[in-house]
């Protein structure tokens, strides 16, 4: 299950960590990237959406994927953080082996592959 990552001040845990932003639009601000090395920032992440993406090196991910990069711990023991503070609550998600054997079992219906035809 995925996590919901709604309720996650950007700005405060950025913050907490240390790193220096600046506002690059409304919802948008700029960070030095931490996969890679640099002097100007070139990370870009939307604090609304919690996701970040990066000019430079054109890494790409949400909130957790960068904070777990800024302090070097894995995704489990940010998750178990952030729920220090927060309420994390896993998002309802179809497991993609159930996707791909629903996908392959309408291949195998021909009455309904016509029907679609």
């Amino acid at each position: 299950m995925a996590a919901n990552l709604s309720q996650i001040n950007s700005l405060a845990e950025l913050e907490r960590c240390g790193v220096e932003y600046h506002w690059s639009g409304s919802e948008e601000i700029k960070i030095i990237c931490p996969f890679h090395s640099e002097s100007a920032p070139s990370c870009h992440m939307n604090v609304q959406k919690r996701v970040f993406h990066c000019h430079g090196c054109q890494q790409r991910g949400d909130l957790v994927t960068l904070l777990c990069r800024i302090l070097n711990c894995s995704r489990e023991a940010m998750l178990l953080e952030l729920g220090t503070r927060y309420v994390i609550e896993d998002a309802k998600t179809i497991e993609p082996t159930v996707i791909e054997r629903w996908h392959a079992a309408i291949w195998e219906a021909k009455p309904l592959i016509n029907e679609l035809y």
